[in-house]
């Protein structure tokens, strides 16, 4: 049985390199590519004669206890490299003769190459925190790479780093790069500025990167969530939305010098062409949004570390009453809910609940020393900070005390699994999908073993400890921070919607999770989907827990 990367890539097989010849409609297999590795994002060097390509290891560098692949996706904090390989123009891509060559030594994380438009520097990214500190997200890095002396390394790595980790950042400065890879049109106005999309705190902003300088500049508006589609002949184009405003297409004319654009304090100049994929919002919809609110709100610790603040943001009905209210952590942890919009909340909001989206401590966008804090503390600092922001939510008057759901996915599923359990008196309803409610459970049957080592012990103590076959300490841990341990105290009625082709948090955890609530004389109900994955995001799947939860939400809040 040949390995694979896990979830979302069951039964595939390792991706190797291929070139077509336009001329001749030949495909050629490239060769002497890494061995034990499989290959992607591909790029051609300035003068043609190079692959410039991001290699993953399959035994990883930084968890060679386990045996087997792990999986891949959401994980930025896999072992990866550059590499080139030769391939002169005219010539088999198999016969050259020429090995692959490292181009970036030393680093156990670089990907998503892109050259600049002159040719003179390959500009790439670095998940070095993720892959040092086995987080599964982390704060990047940006480099830089001189063309073509970056081909004679040496064993020594020369790219430089022109936007570094941020470890921590005031509310209203740059809180460093969290992209998930650099788009294929992303230079704009020659080879000087670099375009981006990362989250900003809660939002996602649109930033333009000086290639001479490393200077970064937030170009839209920080009412709005941006995403970056492409740069081109002195235009710019990018989707902006808000929880209360569906994506619209969004371009910018660049300045005539594009120093000038990384060099402003101010947003560039926007038009707006209308929604994304359609001409007009349907007059239904824009009535409904159009009586919505939303603010994103910052918020005290109640619990150390107390100087570090986090944020909700909360999408509510307008009035002045409180609405019945929906607690909605992210999962990951290491991630976070956008001031953008979303079908799941604007329709819940819509049917008059105020959700409040939580982003604790431990999201990503806040710093590295905000992710840092959370391994080792999960099930305290994030129930915490959840209860924190429920309260806040309350203060505000946007959401009635007396009539609270929580609703979460995978880690948000913890989380929902955690408060009803240690905070029951708050909630009348749960609702999770493809919920974590065992890590002592998951550590068995998850592509990702490691995040339960991560997340329940804390870096420097599962870099001790990780090991393919857990001891009775370990599983002893994994049980102590999970919902399972808990579930005696819950009272509120639960929703649990799985996948059944979920190998991130297989459906076992869940109904093992379910069954047992059932047994003490819970209320449950178990939606599977069989053709689901983790994220239950088929458009069928999508309407149907949409529609699902709320008729839950109805019934029980």
């Amino acid at each position: 049985m040949q390995e694979d990367w896990g979830e979302l890539n069951t039964a595939k097989k390792t991706p190797t390199l291929f070139v077509l010849d336009l001329t001749t409609w030949q495909v050629s297999r490239v060769g002497r590519l890494p061995a034990e590795h499989s290959v992607g994002q591909p790029v051609w060097s300035p003068d043609g004669d190079h692959l410039i390509f991001t290699a993953w290891q399959h035994k990883a560098a930084n968890a060679p206890m386990f045996g087997n692949r792990l999986g891949i996706v959401y994980c930025m904090n896999r072992p990866c490299s550059l590499f080139a390989v030769p391939i002169p123009y005219g010539e088999e891509p198999s016969s050259t003769g020429g090995e692959a060559v490292l181009l970036t030594p030393g680093r156990l994380s670089a990907c998503s190459p892109r050259f600049l438009p002159d040719g003179s520097k390959l500009v790439f990214l670095s998940n070095e925190p993720a892959a040092q500190t086995m987080t599964h997200m982390g704060t990047a890095e940006l480099l830089t790479l001189d063309w073509p002396g970056g081909l004679q390394s040496k064993g020594q790595s020369k790219a430089e780093v022109l936007v570094p980790v941020v470890q921590s950042s005031g509310q209203q400065d740059f809180p460093g790069l969290y992209p998930h890879a650099l788009s294929e049109s992303c230079f704009a106005g020659g080879s000087e500025t670099l375009l981006v999309t990362s989250q900003w705190r809660s939002r996602m902003a649109l930033l333009a990167v000086d290639i001479r300088s490393g200077n970064v500049q937030d170009v839209g508006s920080s009412t709005k969530s941006w995403s970056l589609l492409g740069a081109g002949q002195g235009w710019v184009a990018a989707a902006a939305s808000s929880p209360t405003q569906p994506p619209q297409l969004m371009v910018a004319q660049l300045p005539s010098s594009p120093a000038s654009t990384s060099g402003s304090s101010k947003p560039w100049d926007w038009t707006c062409l209308g929604p994304m994929g359609q001409t007009t919002t349907p007059a239904a919809v824009q009535s409904s949004l159009d009586n919505l609110r939303w603010q994103t709100y910052q918020i005290q610790p109640t619990t150390e570390p107390k100087g570090m603040p986090f944020e909700a943001v909360v999408v509510s009905p307008k009035g002045s009453s409180p609405a019945p209210g929906v607690l909605f952590p992210h999962g990951g942890p290491h991630s976070a809910y956008p001031a953008a919009y979303s079908n799941l909340v604007a329709f819940q909001a819509a049917q008059g609940y105020a959700v409040v989206c939580v982003n604790f401590r431990g999201s990503t966008g806040f710093g590295e020393d905000s992710i840092q804090s959370l391994p080792g503390h999960i099930g305290t600092t994030d129930v915490a900070d959840c209860i924190a922001a429920l309260d806040h939510a309350i203060a505000e008057g946007h959401v009635d005390p007396k009539r609270v759901a929580v609703s979460g996915g995978s880690h948000g599923g913890f989380l929902t699994g955690n408060l009803l359990g240690r905070h029951a008196d708050r909630f009348r309803a749960g609702l999770a999908r493809n919920p974590v409610m065992d890590l002592s459970l998951m550590i068995h049957v998850s592509d990702i073993p490691d995040w339960c080592y991560v997340e329940a012990w804390g870096v420097q103590e599962a870099k001790k400890r990780m090991a393919a076959r857990p001891s009775m300490e370990d599983l002893a841990r994994f049980k102590e921070v999970s919902p399972s341990s808990f579930l005696a105290n819950v009272r509120a009625p639960l929703l649990l919607l799985l996948g059944a082709k979920d190998r991130r948090v297989p459906l076992t955890d869940g109904l093992q999770y379910g069954a047992a609530l059932r047994a003490q004389g819970g209320t449950v109900k178990i939606l599977v989907f069989p053709e689901d994955t983790h994220a239950l995001d088929r458009p069928q799947t999508e309407f149907e827990t949409l529609v699902t939860m709320i008729s839950w939400l109805q019934e029980h809040v």
